[in-house]
Protein backbone atom coordinates (compact mmCIF):
# COMPACT_ATOMS: atom_id res chain seq x y z
CA UNK A 1 0.00 0.00 0.00
CA UNK A 2 1.83 3.43 -1.29
CA UNK A 3 2.37 6.23 1.87
CA UNK A 4 0.19 8.74 2.02
CA UNK A 5 1.66 12.39 0.73
CA UNK A 6 3.11 14.78 3.45
CA UNK A 7 0.65 17.16 4.02
CA UNK A 8 2.01 20.46 5.23
CA UNK A 9 -0.36 23.82 6.16
CA UNK A 10 0.40 26.73 7.07
CA UNK A 11 -2.39 29.57 8.29
CA UNK A 12 -2.12 33.13 9.62
CA UNK A 13 -4.83 34.69 11.35
CA UNK A 14 -5.44 37.91 13.85
CA UNK A 15 -1.25 37.89 14.11
CA UNK A 16 -0.90 34.32 14.92
CA UNK A 17 0.65 31.52 12.43
CA UNK A 18 -0.74 27.82 12.71
CA UNK A 19 1.36 24.61 11.38
CA UNK A 20 -0.18 21.34 10.57
CA UNK A 21 2.29 19.40 9.32
CA UNK A 22 1.17 15.63 9.29
CA UNK A 23 4.93 13.69 7.94
CA UNK A 24 3.84 10.29 6.75
CA UNK A 25 7.34 9.25 4.39
CA UNK A 26 10.51 10.81 3.83
CA UNK A 27 10.89 14.11 1.72
CA UNK A 28 13.76 12.47 -0.52
CA UNK A 29 11.64 9.39 -2.09
CA UNK A 30 13.37 9.87 -5.70
CA UNK A 31 16.66 8.30 -3.73
CA UNK A 32 15.88 4.86 -4.96
CA UNK A 33 19.03 3.38 -4.64
CA UNK A 34 19.25 2.68 -0.85
CA UNK A 35 15.77 0.75 -0.87
CA UNK A 36 17.43 -1.37 -2.88
CA UNK A 37 20.31 -2.13 -0.26
CA UNK A 38 20.30 -5.61 1.44
CA UNK A 39 17.54 -5.04 4.20
CA UNK A 40 20.39 -6.77 6.47
CA UNK A 41 21.92 -3.74 6.67
CA UNK A 42 20.13 -1.18 5.51
CA UNK A 43 19.82 1.21 8.76
CA UNK A 44 18.21 4.14 7.48
CA UNK A 45 18.27 7.31 9.67
CA UNK A 46 17.03 10.95 9.55
CA UNK A 47 19.71 12.89 8.08
CA UNK A 48 19.28 15.60 11.11
CA UNK A 49 17.51 13.77 13.89
CA UNK A 50 17.36 17.01 16.11
CA UNK A 51 16.47 19.00 13.11
CA UNK A 52 12.66 17.90 13.38
CA UNK A 53 12.61 19.56 17.09
CA UNK A 54 14.68 22.35 16.78
CA UNK A 55 13.54 24.42 13.90
CA UNK A 56 10.37 24.92 16.34
CA UNK A 57 12.31 24.88 19.91
CA UNK A 58 15.16 26.81 18.85
CA UNK A 59 12.58 28.91 16.46
CA UNK A 60 14.61 28.68 12.84
CA UNK A 61 10.87 27.93 11.36
CA UNK A 62 10.27 31.98 11.67
CA UNK A 63 12.80 32.26 8.85
CA UNK A 64 10.20 30.34 6.55
CA UNK A 65 7.37 32.28 7.57
CA UNK A 66 8.02 36.07 8.52
CA UNK A 67 10.52 39.07 7.50
CA UNK A 68 11.24 41.62 10.50
CA UNK A 69 9.96 45.04 9.93
CA UNK A 70 13.59 47.14 10.65
CA UNK A 71 11.97 50.34 11.59
CA UNK A 72 9.68 48.74 14.32
CA UNK A 73 12.00 46.03 15.52
CA UNK A 74 13.80 46.58 19.23
CA UNK A 75 17.11 47.41 18.35
CA UNK A 76 18.55 45.07 20.38
CA UNK A 77 16.79 42.30 17.66
CA UNK A 78 17.64 43.47 14.98
CA UNK A 79 21.18 42.20 14.56
CA UNK A 80 19.28 38.41 14.10
CA UNK A 81 17.83 39.40 11.15
CA UNK A 82 19.17 39.94 7.47
CA UNK A 83 19.45 43.53 6.24
CA UNK A 84 21.14 44.93 2.70
CA UNK A 85 24.18 45.21 4.35
CA UNK A 86 24.74 42.10 6.21
CA UNK A 87 23.49 39.34 3.68
CA UNK A 88 26.75 40.51 2.20
CA UNK A 89 28.97 41.05 4.96
CA UNK A 90 27.94 38.06 7.54
CA UNK A 91 29.92 35.29 4.85
CA UNK A 92 31.44 37.62 2.14
CA UNK A 93 32.60 34.06 0.34
CA UNK A 94 28.97 33.13 0.49
CA UNK A 95 26.44 35.62 0.13
CA UNK A 96 22.75 35.91 0.89
CA UNK A 97 20.47 36.42 -1.86
CA UNK A 98 18.22 39.18 -1.38
CA UNK A 99 15.00 36.38 -0.82
CA UNK A 100 16.76 36.78 2.62
CA UNK A 101 16.55 40.46 2.89
CA UNK A 102 14.44 40.59 6.56
CA UNK A 103 14.60 37.21 7.11
CA UNK A 104 16.41 35.42 10.55
CA UNK A 105 19.72 34.67 9.89
CA UNK A 106 21.26 31.12 11.02
CA UNK A 107 24.58 30.32 11.48
CA UNK A 108 26.13 27.11 10.56
CA UNK A 109 29.38 25.33 11.31
CA UNK A 110 31.72 25.89 7.92
CA UNK A 111 35.24 25.06 6.91
CA UNK A 112 36.75 28.28 5.74
CA UNK A 113 35.80 31.17 8.35
CA UNK A 114 37.97 31.42 11.10
CA UNK A 115 37.44 29.72 14.81
CA UNK A 116 36.88 33.37 16.02
CA UNK A 117 34.13 34.50 13.77
CA UNK A 118 32.41 31.00 13.93
CA UNK A 119 32.82 31.78 18.00
CA UNK A 120 31.13 34.98 17.58
CA UNK A 121 28.34 33.24 15.45
CA UNK A 122 27.97 30.38 17.89
CA UNK A 123 27.15 32.79 20.16
CA UNK A 124 25.23 34.93 18.70
CA UNK A 125 22.56 32.09 17.93
CA UNK A 126 23.27 30.86 21.54
CA UNK A 127 21.80 34.19 22.29
CA UNK A 128 18.61 33.81 19.69
CA UNK A 129 17.93 30.61 21.36
CA UNK A 130 17.31 32.14 24.62
CA UNK A 131 15.22 34.89 23.65
CA UNK A 132 13.28 32.47 21.75
CA UNK A 133 12.93 30.45 24.56
CA UNK A 134 11.84 33.49 26.80
CA UNK A 135 9.15 33.94 23.70
CA UNK A 136 10.93 37.71 23.17
CA UNK A 137 9.96 37.30 19.55
CA UNK A 138 5.79 36.30 20.63
CA UNK A 139 4.19 33.05 22.28
CA UNK A 140 4.71 30.19 20.51
CA UNK A 141 3.76 26.44 21.46
CA UNK A 142 4.69 22.94 19.58
CA UNK A 143 3.53 19.88 19.82
CA UNK A 144 4.77 15.99 18.16
CA UNK A 145 2.21 13.41 17.64
CA UNK A 146 3.86 9.84 16.89
CA UNK A 147 1.76 7.61 15.11
CA UNK A 148 4.63 4.92 14.39
CA UNK A 149 2.69 1.67 14.33
CA UNK A 150 6.39 -0.67 14.38
CA UNK A 151 9.15 -0.17 17.05
CA UNK A 152 11.82 0.66 14.21
CA UNK A 153 8.60 2.84 12.04
CA UNK A 154 10.14 6.17 11.64
CA UNK A 155 6.52 7.43 10.25
CA UNK A 156 3.95 8.79 10.19
CA UNK A 157 4.09 11.68 12.88
CA UNK A 158 2.30 15.17 13.25
CA UNK A 159 3.20 18.31 14.49
CA UNK A 160 1.13 21.32 15.82
CA UNK A 161 2.83 24.28 15.98
CA UNK A 162 1.36 27.78 17.20
CA UNK A 163 2.41 31.12 17.50
CA UNK A 164 1.58 34.82 18.02
CA UNK A 165 4.10 37.11 16.13
CA UNK A 166 5.14 40.20 17.40
CA UNK A 167 4.31 43.23 16.04
CA UNK A 168 7.65 43.58 14.29
CA UNK A 169 7.04 40.39 12.00
CA UNK A 170 5.16 40.20 9.09
CA UNK A 171 3.65 36.86 7.55
CA UNK A 172 5.43 35.90 4.92
CA UNK A 173 6.26 32.54 3.72
CA UNK A 174 9.45 32.06 2.57
CA UNK A 175 9.02 31.19 -1.35
CA UNK A 176 10.55 27.75 -2.02
CA UNK A 177 11.87 25.63 -5.43
CA UNK A 178 12.40 21.99 -6.06
CA UNK A 179 15.96 22.89 -7.12
CA UNK A 180 16.54 24.19 -3.72
CA UNK A 181 16.11 21.53 -1.30
CA UNK A 182 18.80 23.01 1.50
CA UNK A 183 17.03 25.79 1.92
CA UNK A 184 13.42 24.37 2.46
CA UNK A 185 14.02 23.54 6.25
CA UNK A 186 10.68 21.29 5.78
CA UNK A 187 12.69 19.04 3.34
CA UNK A 188 15.32 18.90 5.70
CA UNK A 189 13.52 17.47 8.55
CA UNK A 190 11.93 15.03 6.56
CA UNK A 191 14.73 13.74 4.97
CA UNK A 192 16.24 10.26 5.50
CA UNK A 193 19.87 8.89 4.25
CA UNK A 194 22.02 5.96 5.45
CA UNK A 195 23.22 5.95 8.63
CA UNK A 196 27.24 6.03 8.75
CA UNK A 197 27.04 8.00 5.69
CA UNK A 198 27.13 11.80 5.03
CA UNK A 199 24.13 13.52 4.23
CA UNK A 200 23.65 15.13 0.65
CA UNK A 201 21.71 17.87 2.97
CA UNK A 202 23.54 19.73 5.15
CA UNK A 203 22.07 21.66 8.07
CA UNK A 204 25.05 22.03 10.57
CA UNK A 205 23.52 24.81 12.79
CA UNK A 206 25.52 26.32 15.62
CA UNK A 207 24.58 25.32 19.15
CA UNK A 208 25.68 26.68 22.26
CA UNK A 209 28.00 23.03 22.99
CA UNK A 210 30.06 24.36 19.69
CA UNK A 211 31.14 27.38 22.14
CA UNK A 212 33.91 25.95 24.24
CA UNK A 213 35.40 24.23 21.24
CA UNK A 214 35.54 27.34 19.58
CA UNK A 215 36.71 29.07 22.84
CA UNK A 216 39.58 26.51 23.41
CA UNK A 217 40.74 26.71 19.61
CA UNK A 218 40.83 30.78 19.66
CA UNK A 219 42.61 30.81 22.83
CA UNK A 220 44.66 28.32 21.44
CA UNK A 221 45.56 31.11 18.30
CA UNK A 222 46.13 33.63 20.47
CA UNK A 223 48.65 31.68 22.56
CA UNK A 224 50.59 30.65 19.74
CA UNK A 225 50.73 34.34 18.12
CA UNK A 226 52.04 35.67 21.31
CA UNK A 227 55.00 33.31 21.84
CA UNK A 228 55.29 34.65 18.30
CA UNK A 229 55.61 38.16 18.84
CA UNK A 230 57.59 37.39 21.60
CA UNK A 231 60.24 36.19 19.73
CA UNK A 232 60.52 38.36 17.17
CA UNK A 233 62.10 41.07 19.12
CA UNK A 234 65.13 38.81 20.52
CA UNK A 235 65.42 38.42 16.28
CA UNK A 236 65.73 41.97 15.38
CA UNK A 237 68.27 42.63 18.61
CA UNK A 238 70.62 40.30 17.21
CA UNK A 239 70.21 41.69 13.87
CA UNK A 240 71.01 45.14 15.03
CA UNK A 241 74.21 43.55 17.41
CA UNK A 242 75.44 42.10 13.43
CA UNK A 243 74.88 45.24 11.91
CA UNK A 244 77.01 46.93 14.99
CA UNK A 245 80.16 44.08 14.58
CA UNK A 246 80.24 44.93 10.91
CA UNK A 247 80.04 48.49 11.37
CA UNK A 248 83.29 47.84 14.03
CA UNK A 249 84.82 45.63 11.46
CA UNK A 250 84.95 47.63 8.40
CA UNK A 251 85.69 50.67 10.37
CA UNK A 252 89.29 48.04 11.68
CA UNK A 253 89.45 47.76 8.48
CA UNK A 254 90.35 51.32 7.48
CA UNK A 255 93.27 51.03 9.89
Amino acid sequence: MPKKENQLNVFNKNGRIYIEWDVNKRSNPDDEWFDDMDQEVQDLWFSHEDAIFDIFELGFVIQMLVTNIEDKTPEEYKKYFYNQETLKTEDPKSPMSDRYLGRLKIFERNGWETKKELLRKAKHMRDFYTLWKDFKFGDWKFEFIPKQVGDYDLFPFKILFEWKYADFFVFDEFALYDYKEYENLYYICAHIYPAGLEPVIKFCYLVPDDIEGYERSVRAYESRKGKLKKKKPKVELKNKEDEWIEKQRKQSDLF
